[in-house]
C-alpha cells in the first residue's frame, strides 16, 4: 500500500501481485491484498486474478490435487494467466506465466530473486505501461534474503521500488540522490493493533482491522520521504506517532465490524468517540480526531513519572 504511491509504479487496481511462498505469512497478506483491492473498487474475481502464490511445486492453481484448505482458497483459475500456464513450476516460469507487477517473497530461499527473474518482472511491469516494478524481499536474516536493495536497483536500471524484511544499508545512487531500503518489520503495527483492541475493547481481530492497520501505516509516510528517498514505510524514529495512528484506525474498524465494547475501564474511556464512529452518528474523520485524543491520552508517559 505504501509502493503504489510512489510515482511510477502501478496504482493497486493495476498490480498484479506474485507472492513466492505459500507459507501462513503469504497467504495471510495475499487474502488482504484482496481485500485492499475490492475495497479500491475491483470486483472480488478481479481482485483474485490479480494475485498469485507459488510453493515449492509451482503456482496454486485450481487444476492442482495436492493443495490443503488453506492453499484451495487461494487457488486461481490457470485459464486466467496471463502468459499461459508455465511448463515448469520454477519462479521464474512463474514470473513470465504471472506477468507481475510486484514479487514478494517470504520463502528463506536466499537469492532466489536472481537476475532473470528481476529482469522478466521489470520487463511485466514495462510492458503493461508502468515503468517501476516493486520487489519486496521479505525473508530474514540477510543470509536468507531473496536479494539485496543494490542487486536489484542494479538489476532495473534503479527503477525498482524495495523493502526487505533485513535492514539493508542505504544506497549513494549519485553526488546528490541516496535512496534508502525500507525495512518490512511488524514493529510497525503489532503496538497499535494491541493498543487499538484495548482502546475499542475488541473481543475478536477482524480483517478489516489488519486491513486499516495496513493502510494506517502506508499513509504514515512522509511525502518527502516518498518522493527523495522512495521510502514505502514510515522511518522507524516516528514508531511512536505511528503506533497511535495504526490504534486509532484499529479501533474505528472494530467499531464499524461491531466488535467493540466498553468491557474494561481504558475501552470504556473511549467509548463516546468509537461507538459515535460505530454508529454513524459522526462521520470517520471528525470522530477519529476524537478517538484519537483519547488513545494518546491511554499512553504511558514517562515524563510524568
Amino acid at each position: 500500500l505504501g509502493a503504489v504511491k510512489v510515482p511510477g509504479v502501478a496504482p493497486l487496481t493495476e498490480q498484479r501481485v506474485l507472492f513466492f511462498g505459500a507459507g501462513q505469512a503469504n497467504l495471510g497478506c495475499a487474502a488482504l491484498l484482496c481485500a485492499a483491492m475490492e475495497q479500491a473498487g475491483l470486483t472480488p474475481e478481479q481482485a483474485r486474478q490479480r494475485v498469485w502464490l507459488l510453493d515449492s511445486k509451482g503456482l496454486l492453481l485450481t487444476s492442482r490435487s495436492d493443495l490443503g484448505a488453506d492453499k484451495k482458497l487461494q487457488a486461481r483459475d490457470p485459464a486466467s494467466l496471463p502468459g499461459g500456464v508455465p511448463a515448469t513450476g520454477d519462479l521464474l516460469a512463474a514470473v513470465k506465466a504471472v506477468q507481475p507487477t510486484t514479487l514478494i517473497g517470504a520463502a528463506s530461499r536466499g537469492g532466489a530473486f536472481n537476475q532473470a527473474v528481476v529482469k522478466a518482472l521489470t520487463q511485466a511491469t514495462q510492458s503493461q505501461g508502468w515503468e517501476r516494478p516493486v520487489v519486496f524481499a521479505l525473508s530474514n536474516p540477510t543470509s536468507q534474503a531473496e536479494c539485496t536493495y543494490e542487486q536489484a536497483y542494479g538489476w532495473t536500471d534503479g527503477k525498482v521500488v524495495f523493502a526487505s524484511g533485513t535492514r539493508f544499508p542505504d544506497l549513494q545512487v549519485s553526488d546528490t540522490i541516496v535512496r534508502a531500503p525500507s525495512q518490512a518489520n511488524n514493529c510497525y503495527v503489532f503496538s497499535g493493533i494491541g493498543l487499538g483492541v484495548v482502546a475499542s475493547g475488541a473481543s475478536t481481530i477482524t480483517p478489516s482491522m489488519m486491513l486499516a492497520a495496513a493502510q494506517a501505516v502506508a499513509d504514515a509516510v512522509p511525502e518527502e520521504d516518498i518522493r527523495v528517498r522512495e521510502s514505502v514505510l514510515p522511518p522507524l524514529n516516528q514508531l511512536g506517532e505511528v503506533t497511535v495512528k495504526v490504534a486509532t484506525a484499529v479501533a474505528q474498524a472494530a467499531a464499524v465490524d461491531m466488535v467493540a465494547s466498553p468491557t474494561s475501564a481504558l475501552a470504556a474511556a473511549c467509548m463516546p468517540a468509537w461507538s459515535a464512529v460505530g454508529q454513524a452518528r459522526e462521520n470517520v474523520a471528525t470522530g477519529g480526531a476524537r478517538l484519537e485524543a483519547c488513545i494518546r491520552g491511554l499512553l504511558f508517559d514517562p515524563s510524568q513519572l
